[in-house]
């Protein structure tokens, strides 16, 4: 019983230090492809965002982290939507160097283990689910260029 909340106790740790890694990195990401266009791109994290919906209803969230930059466009181009697929792609980058910790370590402890599978889940989790195209997200940027 013991080792049993051991190991849930190592899971949440990792599910939590999984998150601090992936979302400013996945950030990092998008501030990268941005400033290598030139764009002025600006990190905000932990901010309240305002917006008005078709019908011009207000409404207002918090927002955990983003991206904001400069482009030219009022419409989507192939710079946005690569700006956009840098986000996800590190997320994927982690995923991968989680599944080679995880290869090089995996007969050494448990917990190691359980940490690592925890942070490969989350970080693909992070990558897949950012390119779904709905509404405000990397796969909608993606889609409304390629689409």
């Amino acid at each position: 019983m013991k080792s049993m909340l051991k190991l849930l106790a190592t899971a949440l740790v990792s599910f939590v230090l999984a998150t601090v890694i992936n979302v400013p990195l996945h950030e990092v990401g998008h501030y990268i492809a941005a400033d290598s266009y030139g764009n002025s791109p600006e990190f905000h994290f932990f901010e309240k965002e305002e917006f008005v919906n078709e019908n011009g209803v207000q409404t207002s969230a918090a927002v955990l982290a983003y991206v904001s930059y400069f482009s030219d466009s009022i419409i989507f181009t192939n710079e946005d939507a690569t700006i956009a697929f840098a986000g996800p792609f590190v997320n994927f980058l982690l995923a991968m160097l989680g599944i080679a910790l995880f290869v090089a370590y995996r007969k050494k402890n448990i917990y190691v283990n359980v940490g690592l599978m925890v942070f490969i889940i989350l970080s693909t989790v992070a990558f897949a689910s950012n390119l779904i195209p709905v509404a405000g997200s990397d796969g909608s940027v993606i889609l409304s260029v390629i689409g």
